[in-house]
């Protein structure tokens, strides 16, 4: 019964489709593992025993078949370790290709959200995944229904168009780090190097939608951190062009990030400008966070706190690692 609409799925453009007896209840173009969380808190509780086509089928979304009360998947691509999931579980599986695990974009290293849900629990991970997805979101939106008695995303992009908004302004000197090694980091950093970025509150970071694909403009990641004392969430971040800055910038170099609301059509929450120009030591930056009016203090001093260990750790480890990157380019 299957067997045909897995073939239309996989050139549909579809991400995830869910069937219950032969009927479509659920389908997402979205990425990663945004359709699954969707699926799960809005669908899943009515229906049982369901079929699911999934693009990519690792350990990560196989605890999340086994939390959707999933009897058997579809996937064109599975890992070894879901295999194993599903065995134990009694999940039938069809994957047309079997990895030992799921590789990040540059096909070497495991994938942060394979790695995460390592030795978790189908329920355990589900909560794990759905907090971090949601975390900060949550906090902005809860404030904004406690102050404008509504609680969509929508609401918050309506009051930043409205321009009921707020800067965070942050300087910055970092000292022998020149503007084109920062404007090489934000296409070429990965999980590793995410993480030497803050040691301390960087987590993990996933291309969803790689520079290597669509340029720097367009290119969209997930990065999982905690921001000084608030705890590990997941960012979507899109670079835009250096003219969508919403800000009227000073210097000549310019990178653009939106955040991008969690199951939402990228509804952007705030925005963050780095802007930097080359100086006698290195380069003067100016990070700038437009955000929503109504998010709160504690949020904002958390913030300043972390962007000025971020960006000082630049000067300890960015010298050295364009230099070794952009030497094995260049062979």
């Amino acid at each position: 019964m299957y067997k045909p609409l897995f073939d239309e799925f996989l050139t549909s453009g579809k991400t995830l489709q869910v069937y219950e007896g032969g009927k479509l209840i659920f389908t997402s173009n979205k990425d990663g593992l945004l359709p699954f969380v969707e699926y799960l808190e809005k669908f899943a509780s009515d229906h049982r025993n369901v079929v699911i086509f999934d693009k990519i089928m690792g350990h990560a979304a196989a605890l999340l078949c086994i939390k959707a009360n999933c009897r058997e998947v579809y996937s064109p691509l599975g890992s070894q370790l879901a295999v194993e999931v599903l065995e134990k579980y009694g999940v039938k599986y069809h994957l047309t290709e079997i990895v030992p695990y799921i590789q990040k974009p540059n096909q070497k290293d495991m994938c942060p959200m394979e790695n995460l849900s390592l030795d978790k629990e189908p329920e355990e991970f589900y909560r794990l995944i759905k907090n971090l997805l949601a975390e900060t979101p949550a906090k902005v939106i809860k404030e904004v229904n406690r102050k404008m008695k509504k609680s969509s995303p929508e609401v918050v992009y309506k009051e930043l168009l409205k321009g009921k908004t707020m800067a965070l302004v942050i300087e910055h000197e970092l000292r022998g780090v020149t503007p084109d090694m920062l404007d090489w980091w934000w296409d070429n950093m990965d999980n590793d190097t995410y993480r030497l970025w803050h040691p301390q509150d960087h987590v993990a970071l996933e291309w969803q939608i790689p520079p290597s694909e669509v340029g720097h403009a367009g290119a969209i990641h997930m990065a999982c951190e905690s921001i000084s004392d608030v705890p590990a969430h997941i960012l979507r971040i899109r670079w835009e062009e250096p003219s969508a800055a919403p800000i009227a910038t000073i210097y000549s170099h310019v990178n653009v990030g939106s955040a991008l609301a969690a199951g939402a059509d990228d509804i952007p929450l705030g925005s963050a400008v780095h802007e930097y120009e080359e100086t006698s030591y290195g380069t003067q930056m100016r990070s700038t966070f437009i955000l929503p009016a109504v998010v709160p203090q504690q949020f904002l001093d958390s913030l300043r706190q972390h962007n000025i260990a971020e960006m000082g750790r630049f000067p300890e480890f960015l010298p050295q690692l364009f230099k070794q990157k952009t030497a094995a380019e260049a062979k």
